[in-house]
């Protein structure tokens, strides 16, 4: 598929899962900074100079990546064979 996918122009990667306990804390750690950095930097911004993108589209992509994390951790708290990870 991947070869395929290539040939098209297009990307093809599976994600990373977290394995360990202490890579799902730092995965949450890591998006609690990310999204305190975009609220910053939104909340900051010259609101003269504010647009549709960089207020409602950061909020947007920041909440693509909560659903990216949130989707991972929810796949392996539903598949994980260790409890610790469920």
């Amino acid at each position: 598929i991947t070869r395929e996918a290539e040939r098209a122009g297009l990307a093809f990667d599976l994600p990373s899962l977290e394995r360990t306990p202490g890579d799902l804390g730092a995965s949450v750690r890591r998006l609690i900074a990310k999204g305190n950095s975009s609220l910053d930097r939104i909340g900051r911004q010259d609101h003269a100079k504010a647009n549709f993108h960089s207020t409602l589209g950061a909020l947007d992509q920041l909440g693509y990546e909560i659903a990216l994390v949130a989707n991972r951790l929810q796949l392996i708290k539903e598949t994980s064979l260790d409890p610790k990870l469920r």
